[in-house]
């Protein structure tokens, strides 16, 4: 018997996938603007080592992960570094298969750049207008959460406290309106001097980052899955709005079970630019250390607890186990 601890319940569940010997699962892969680092890998090593053991326990695993090319945060670096977007994917994503390899993590069939389902997210925005869950205001398009009466449990949001009030939109990239604080957008449409955009039955512009994964999950796997992996850090708001996007769309359960791992912390401090103490893979190679130490390191502590590299301890262990 598999027992998962489930998100959405808090608890531990026996796991029963929807049909019975064969599991849906998609898992969070990563932003290609930028290359990985080993935070970021410690998330893909437990949902790897989750679906190896699945095979092994003979389950036949239908898997999914989403390269995202397209969001802001990839426009933004294309412009900040003078590259075309594609290119700055492209190498990024040589990078992660090159040291996913290296890590012994398998990647799956079914790894899909955002970029290749623009048109699957914009029909099914197209039908969350038409059935009341999003609207447009201006060239944008919004979702709203409120028309979906199970948003915010993954979380457990409480929302009484939700704003219901109209206010002014100054979130993302570009600058719109929507009617609620708690509206999320879905489409951005296009503006003077976007750099990527297309034109679909929606209009010109792009998918916001909200649908992306939807988008995916739709064109791969269908309208459910049995598994929805991902760091501590999607919870909110990330697969909160995926849920919803899902099963408005769908009218079906998106998922059984959602899992998500803690995070990594570097000398009891998370990682960040502004901290300057982002690892990467070949920073732990620079310093001694081989991908068998790394990856042994990274699967060592409990996927649901917090894991502290302390840099110069760990170094010393590399070196007492070679």
């Amino acid at each position: 018997m598999l027992k998962l601890y489930n998100t959405m319940s808090r608890s531990i569940e026996e796991f029963k996938p929807r049909e019975k010997g064969a599991v849906k699962i998609f898992t969070c892969g990563p932003s290609i603007y930028r290359r990985p680092h080993i935070g970021n890998y410690r998330t893909f090593m437990y949902e790897d080592i989750l679906v190896k053991y699945l095979e092994y326990k003979g389950f036949t695993v239908d898997r999914a992960i989403p390269l995202t090319d397209i969001e802001d945060k990839t426009i933004l670096e294309a412009l900040k570094s003078h590259r075309d977007i594609d290119d700055l994917t492209g190498d990024v994503k040589k990078i992660f298969f090159a040291e996913s390899k290296t890590l012994k993590i398998k990647l799956p069939e079914k790894i899909q750049r955002s970029s290749r389902c623009v048109h699957c997210a914009a029909g099914m925005i197209k039908k969350l207008i038409d059935t009341g869950y999003a609207y447009r205001y201006g060239k944008d398009i919004f979702f709203d959460p409120l028309k979906y009466k199970d948003f915010g449990r993954l979380y457990r949001l409480d929302m009484r406290r939700w704003p219901k009030k109209k206010v002014r939109f100054r979130r993302d990239t570009y600058h719109g309106n929507r009617w609620n604080l708690g509206d999320f957008i879905l489409w951005h449409g296009r503006r003077n001097g976007d750099i990527k955009w297309w034109s679909t039955e929606i209009g010109e512009g792009r998918p916001s980052w909200n649908i992306q994964d939807p988008s995916v999950i739709i064109q791969h796997l269908g309208s459910s899955v049995d598994i929805n992996c991902g760091g501590i850090d999607n919870i909110y708001r990330h697969h909160d709005y995926n849920r919803a996007i899902m099963e408005s769309y769908t009218g079906k359960k998106y998922a059984r079970y959602f899992l998500h791992g803690e995070h990594l912390i570097v000398d009891g401090k998370p990682m960040s630019k502004s901290k300057n103490n982002i690892l990467y893979p070949e920073d732990m190679y620079r310093d001694g250390c081989t991908a068998r130490d790394l990856r042994f390191f990274l699967f060592y502590t409990h996927y649901r607890k917090r894991l502290n590299l302390i840099r110069e301890r760990f170094m010393t262990s590399c070196e007492k186990i070679e």
